[in-house]
């Protein structure tokens, strides 16, 4: 007589994915693995989600069960349900998010012969709402320290399985995280039992890249203002009425942590003639060594630097006193980022704390490459970050609003006044 293998439950969050969660629970609970539990807090959705519930309920019976109640915070829900698992291997997936084939066999798998180790996981890949793979999502095996989440997570949250056990030592989710609280639960793991974290190299779940219209938290701006790291964030932002006026940093390609230091020291020695040098290969262009900032549409090459540096620098004076009046408004403000490959954790934090000293109602909206080298950041101040894919041989997506999800993924999360849009997109500068 065989024995059959030990449980495993899957918690799942929900809300208003009624087109996507039929799909999440079926990747779950048809598996070949043959004893998992599902079990769904559900945000107190409106739309068809517990419809298909009740529905899959006569395919599953027990093996499918939620707890639906609106108000609540996702890692409060989350948490609840959590609580209710039985089984020593847990796994979490977010409704829209696919488990792969052998997922829970590998999971069980690993802990059989790994029984030292409290987590495991393994690689991830972005899909599309049609499901279509999009690109690998940015994994690491474990480093040697919880520092490394500092530069972003490298960890494909729907990949992860852990033993019941963990939570009687770290702890749950942390219920005053709006977001993030799944890279602080890992931070927290990787301190407490940094050689008992286990990884596979190979593909366990697809995280899709999805657009939530019930969004809930739609923040009205009264400023939407790009901070780089080049010059499409101004532009699009152009385009579509969201840029009100030219600001310092719509034409610069631009690091981060050089923004923020910018913004602190008042932009101090910015057209400091010994900081500034041309581009060898494109002598157009101009660069300031300290600060990282590099003028693009400034500088033309029939002149020095010397002879331009009056007229840019009234530019661009005018330009950062309009900024300041814009942080010094006590209106709400959105900073718009194009990351690149070199922002950390650590950058936005610090610019976060640069833009405490003058104001605490802002938000950061970031985009970032959908590449290998593509982070997530945890950065309490970023209420969204979207992915987009480079144009062909380019190392950017320059007409990143063209992607009708892009677009959404924006206007759902964003509350600006029409009549502002309407006013802004007759602007010239």
């Amino acid at each position: 007589m065989s024995i059959s293998p030990p449980l495993i439950s899957v918690v799942m969050y929900s809300f208003n994915n009624g087109h996507y969660v039929d799909a999440s629970i079926k990747s779950v609970l048809d598996q070949s693995y043959p004893t998992c539990e599902l079990i769904i807090a559900d945000a107190g959705s409106t739309d068809n989600t517990l419809c298909c519930l009740n529905k899959l309920k006569t395919v599953y019976g027990d093996r499918l069960r939620w707890v639906s109640e609106s108000g609540l915070s996702q890692a409060y829900a989350i948490n609840q349900v959590l609580k209710l698992t039985t089984a020593s291997i847990i796994g979490w997936i977010n409704a829209g998010d696919l488990y792969a084939k052998r997922s829970l066999s590998v999971a069980y798998l690993y802990f059989k012969t790994h029984p030292k180790s409290f987590m495991f996981y393994g690689g991830g890949e972005y899909i599309d709402l049609q499901g279509n793979i999009m690109g690998l999502y940015p994994t690491l095996a474990p480093p040697e320290s919880e520092q490394a989440f500092q530069k972003g997570c490298f960890i494909c949250q729907p990949s992860v399985f852990v033993r019941r056990h963990i939570f009687d030592n770290v702890g749950f989710l942390n219920e005053n995280l709006n977001n993030a609280f799944d890279i602080e639960l890992w931070t927290r793991l990787f301190k407490e039992f940094p050689k008992q974290i286990g990884f596979m190299n190979e593909v366990l779940a697809y995280k899709r890249i999805q657009i939530n219209e019930s969004y809930d938290v739609k923040v009205q701006y009264d400023y939407v203002v790009p901070i780089g790291s080049f010059c499409s964030p101004a532009y699009e932002l152009k385009r579509l009425g969201y840029r009100s006026a030219s600001l310092p940093f719509d034409w610069v390609f631009c690091q981060l942590h050089g923004v923020a230091k910018l913004i602190e020291s008042n932009f101090e020695d910015l057209f400091n003639l010994s900081y500034l040098e041309r581009d060898i290969n494109n002598p157009n262009i101009v660069r300031h060594i300290v600060y990282k900032f590099i003028f693009v549409h400034d500088f033309d090459i029939e002149r020095s630097i010397e002879e331009q540096i009056g007229d840019v620098k009234a530019k661009y004076n005018r330009r950062i006193a309009r900024f300041y009046n814009i942080l010094n408004s006590n209106k709400r403000i959105l900073f718009f980022r194009y990351s690149d490959d070199l922002d950390s954790n650590a950058d936005y934090e610090y610019f976060v704390n640069v833009m405490q000293k003058y104001t605490i109602n802002f938000g950061i909206y970031v985009l970032s490459n959908l590449n290998n080298r593509a982070r997530s950041f945890s950065c309490e101040k970023i209420i969204f970050q979207d992915f987009v894919v480079k144009d062909a041989d380019d190392s950017v997506c320059r007409y990143f609003f063209n992607s009708s999800a892009v677009v959404k993924n924006f206007e759902a999360r964003i509350g600006y006044s029409d009549q502002q849009r309407k006013s802004n997109l007759s602007f010239k500068k």
